[in-house]
């Protein structure tokens, strides 16, 4: 196994730089790995599949906010999507657009389908702007040829939690009341 870090103190022998792996090579090695490491723990660590998505599903949080693990890094990884988050104010057409698209799948989500259950127009100048801000601030990726969005997975998880309410419900009530396999 190799183990690579950016914190140069951790180096051991000579230094070499590595590049970037292809998106699709990555994937594989990260999901490969994770794999790995749940089918080692499952039997023991835990004692089903199913139990070990329960733990893991209440470790989450507390994993990915604990200042011990982040070392230098100042801020956990929700409160860095937070800054990014925040930047869209509740209402605005960025995070309408934004929580439209988390009640989907976070992987090419049809443009058409997150901007109708926002609410919006395709056509006005602020929807297209919004997505352009969404884009900037890196909390979606905009596949144009496509047209469609994706997100992090973490990214729609944030976005769940944060969701006013009563928006949340209203956003997912139109989504609901789609027909399957719609537009």
């Amino acid at each position: 196994m190799l183990a690579t870090s950016r914190e140069a103190r951790f180096a051991l022998g000579k230094a070499a730089p590595l590049g970037v792996l292809p998106a699709e090579a990555a994937r594989k090695l990260a999901i490969d790995g994770a794999v790995e490491m749940a089918a080692r723990a499952v039997g023991t660590m835990v004692p089903s599949w199913v139990a070990y998505e329960e733990r893991l599903g209440a470790e989450i949080g507390r994993l990915l906010g604990d200042k011990a693990l982040l070392g230098d890094y100042p801020r956990g990884v929700f409160a860095a999507l937070d800054l990014s988050i925040e930047r869209c104010p509740s209402g605005t057409p960025a995070r309408r657009r934004l929580e439209s698209a988390a009640v989907f799948a976070p992987e090419a989500v049809p443009l058409s389908w997150a901007t109708e259950i926002a609410g919006l127009d395709a056509e006005d100048g602020a929807a297209i702007k919004a997505l352009k801000e969404l884009g900037q601030f890196g909390l979606v990726a905009v596949d144009e040829a496509a047209e469609a969005l994706s997100m992090h997975r973490l990214v729609r998880l944030r976005i769940r939690e944060q969701a006013d309410k009563g928006t949340w419900r209203q956003v997912s009530g139109r989504r609901l009341a789609w027909p399957i396999g719609c537009k």
